[in-house]
């Protein structure tokens, strides 16, 4: 924490790290942009890192972790300016410390080879307060959101006149490291702490605040006994927030970190207990449409009970087949206004009707739920069955790799919005130098969206581009492939919503990432 967000420097660990404790480190990079690198497949490392670093859109700064390097490429990233990063080196690279902007860190020894000592204690004053790892997550965002305001009153007026009022929710004495932050992070000079005009009048601006109470502990209950509960606390609490409250009397950091809204609603809002309608509204699970199980009303009403909440009028679900699935909510459609060819010209009528149902899956833009995910399996068993026959013949000598093809295409479409075709041809060609099997695989309403349909649809029938079936999602047909034959994923989405069934780890480990960059396609790890 004290290298990576309060100083704001570089790590580089060595020997090798596996990814899933090196994504741990994430927690503590608020305020950028993750970039996922594996070295080996780049043949211009420093090139990419320097294109990016002049051509990215992001408000935020990008953070590289970047694995599997050799000492020769540690050198070049090291000699990139203005770079945050985190390096997992796969030799022995200490020879190459050079003063402080990279902390060398030695996995076998368990030792920093080049770290200053400094105070630790507001550090361990926030991990030991912090009941669980969200509740650490959120305070170091609610930092780094002071850390803006104060940014943003310096650059307005260059006075500090009003910084203690933006720091006052930490103790005096962590005040200078949470400036020093700001300094680093948005290279400033901020003003020493002796410059600023603290009151210790207690009829100051306190007053207004000692009565106010700290909810903590009941937010954590609240949230962190049951998951899929949690959750739609959490939204809402904003949805609350949206449609109850004055935005204007909220502290930016109430408006976004949910810990500081609960606290803001029970002082002012909820000053006798949570409403008996908002706990009514909350067991109904309307917002993430999740179906309570039997296990999980006996948590929620293990929160009612913890916190002396009245228990609501409602009906327990005593269905136990329809466990851990998501009720699905109804949709509306617009008519979809087209010219509907004739039938005598079967082959139009054909595709229109497909460009139909597509049209129809993309406007319903349904939820992922058990009945989906059962489709997905049942429709991705015949897939595998095929691929099966047509790869047994080869062995276990080449990889293959599903491609979330319309996810790639995303990021190189031509002027008019279209994806293009010839880029499945650079793709393809990338991996065949690669020596990988590989099968393209696109939404099923996306064919519609290319720039020459005459084309894709030729690669379609030729069976070298795959349409994921109707009814299941491109991103979910993709993973089950892989899954199920043992390969790998070529995609840069990183699948957030299907980690309860893959596993994160399992995810990262299948993952391929890749770049179009001036129109070449490129792999970013393997």
């Amino acid at each position: 924490m004290n290298i990576l967000f309060f100083q704001q420097k570089n790590v580089i660990i060595f020997p090798y790290v596996d990814l899933k404790h090196l994504h741990s480190l994430e927690i503590f990079t608020a305020g950028h942009n993750i970039v996922d690198l594996e070295s080996t497949a780049l043949h211009d490392l420093k090139g990419l890192l320097e294109f990016e670093s002049t051509n990215t859109y992001s408000q935020s700064p990008s953070l590289y972790f970047i694995y599997n390097l050799d000492k020769s490429k540690v050198k070049e990233v090291m000699s990139l300016e203005n770079i945050r990063c985190i390096l997992n080196a796969s030799e022995n690279v200490s020879e190459l410390v050079n003063g402080s902007r990279f902390i060398f860190y030695n996995k076998k020894s368990n030792q920093f080879l080049n770290l200053d000592e400094s105070d630790l204690s507001f550090e361990e004053f926030l991990i030991t307060s912090s009941a669980n790892k969200e509740v650490l997550q959120d305070t170091i965002h609610k930092i780094k959101v002071i850390s803006s305001r104060i940014f943003a009153e310096l650059n307005q007026d260059n006075s500090s006149n009003t910084l203690p009022q933006l720091l006052k929710d930490f103790d005096k004495k962590y005040w200078k490291k949470i400036l020093d932050f700001t300094g680093y992070y948005f290279d400033i000079d901020v003003p020493d702490l002796s410059q600023l005009q603290i009151c210790d009048d207690p009829q100051g601006d306190k007053k207004v605040d000692e009565n106010l109470q700290d909810f903590s502990d009941e937010y954590t209950i609240l949230v962190s006994t049951n998951r899929n509960i949690g959750k739609e606390f959490i939204q809402l609490l904003h949805d609350y927030r949206s449609k109850k409250v004055n935005s204007s009397h909220l502290a930016l950091e109430q408006l976004f970190n949910p810990l500081e809204l609960y606290n803001y609603l029970r002082n002012h809002h909820w000053k006798e207990n949570i409403p008996d309608t908002f706990i009514k509204e909350w067991s109904e699970m309307k917002l993430s449409q999740y179906k309570l199980t039997e296990a999980d009303w006996d948590d929620f009403e293990s929160i009612l009970s913890k916190l002396q909440l009245h228990k609501p009028i409602y009906q327990r679900n005593e269905d136990k087949s329809i466990n851990n699935t998501k009720s699905e909510p109804v949709h509306s459609i617009s008519p979809i206004k087209t010219n509907m060819p004739s039938i005598k010209d079967f082959a139009k009528y054909k595709v229109w009707i497909m460009d139909m149902l597509g049209e129809i899956e993309s406007n319903l833009k349904l939820p992922l739920t058990a009945k989906k995910i059962s489709r997905a399996t049942k429709v991705t068993h015949s897939t595998t069955q095929e691929l099966n026959k047509k790869y047994s013949g080869k062995g276990k000598t080449q990889l293959l790799v599903f491609i979330d093809t319309t996810n790639i295409l995303n990021e190189d479409r031509d002027e008019n919005d279209n994806l293009k075709v010839e880029n499945i041809i650079k793709i393809s060609k990338e991996l065949e130098s690669k020596g990988y099997d590989y099968e393209h695989i696109i939404d099923a309403n996306s064919r519609h969206r290319f720039d020459d349909k005459i084309q894709i649809d030729k690669l379609i029938n030729e069976g070298k581009v795959k349409q994921s079936p109707y009814g299941v999602e491109a991103d979910l047909y993709v993973l089950e492939c892989a899954n199920r034959l043992d390969g790998k994923i070529v995609s840069n989405d990183a699948f957030r919503d299907h980690w309860d069934k893959y596993g994160q780890s399992w995810v990262y480990n299948h993952r391929i990432a890749c770049k179009f960059m001036r129109g070449e396609f490129i792999i970013l790890s393997t």
